[in-house]
């Protein structure tokens, strides 16, 4: 954060992804969807966002003042660079009215909850199906499916929320349940596209992270086979029998991955040290 004073107003200014409030990051999104002439009214709509600002404010801004604000703003422009976006700023999918078109639902739309902040309560299979969904996306850029890719990370809140309790296991969502996906696709084929833009954008954030920390899953073997065949060979590889696919595919995706770089890396240096004698 830094400080910056506009007027009378002084304001403590975000500076990464993770210091952005979730209304801010919808509205960032919303900036995206926007088509703009020239730079220069695409950076002052990202630092009205950063600073909390009226239009009338902004619009006082002489063009020195400008230029010395739009740094501030150049973070936005490229999620993949800096610090990624790793916080959950949307813990809950926004009810708009938008939640009334979900056709089949009863009178009362259900609460959709996402995961924790870089991905600490999802579980292998929840990943496997979440990054194919995400680089079909990226290699598509059909919305059907970034609506998958969403349906995969946000669930109602499961009948057994009780966050005190002693058998609580971190997780407010219900079970993943790949049955469930298409309906719930079809769900969110209604959401406005930038609330989709900004799981977009936090998912992406997350895999960076994933690929920091287990760099050698992500440059390997095994994301090659991944990018071949989907994850999903990877856990048939992984689990060394079919009775035992389940049980990995419900752990935790950092205790797979941190699992995976041990091996990996041990098979490296076995490797390093046969070739040296």
């Amino acid at each position: 954060m830094v400080d910056v004073e506009i007027g009378r107003r002084r304001r403590k200014v975000a500076q990464t992804w993770n210091e952005l409030t979730g209304p801010q990051l919808l509205q960032v999104c919303q900036v995206y969807g926007l088509a703009f002439d020239t730079p220069g009214p695409r950076y002052k709509a990202l630092l009205r966002i950063l600073f909390a600002v009226p239009n009338r404010v902004m619009n006082r801004i002489n063009v020195v003042q400008f230029v010395d604000l739009k740094p501030l703003a150049t973070f936005l422009l490229d999620p993949t660079k800096g610090r990624p976006l790793t916080d959950q700023l949307l813990p809950r999918l926004p009810t708009c009215s938008w939640a009334q078109l979900w056709a089949g639902v009863r009178s009362r739309t259900p609460h959709l909850y996402g995961p924790r902040d870089s991905f600490r309560n999802l579980t292998f299979a929840e990943f496997i199906f979440a990054d194919t969904f995400f680089l079909r996306y990226l290699q598509t850029n059909e919305e059907a499916w970034l609506n998958k890719l969403v349906a995969v990370l946000y669930r109602p809140q499961r009948e057994d929320y009780r966050p005190h309790a002693a058998s609580y296991g971190g997780d407010r969502r219900e079970d993943f349940n790949e049955h469930l996906l298409d309906a719930r696709a079809g769900y969110m084929a209604r959401v406005p596209h930038y609330v989709k833009l900004a799981v977009l954008l936090y998912y992406q954030g997350c895999r960076r992270e994933l690929e920091r920390r287990y760099q050698r899953v992500f440059e390997g073997d095994t994301n090659q086979k991944a990018a071949l065949s989907g994850w999903e060979a990877v856990l048939h590889n992984l689990a060394d029998g079919v009775h035992r696919v389940e049980a990995t595919a419900g752990q935790s995706l950092h205790n797979v991955m941190r699992e995976m770089q041990r091996v990996l890396e041990n098979y490296d240096r076995a490797k390093a040290a046969h070739q040296a004698s």
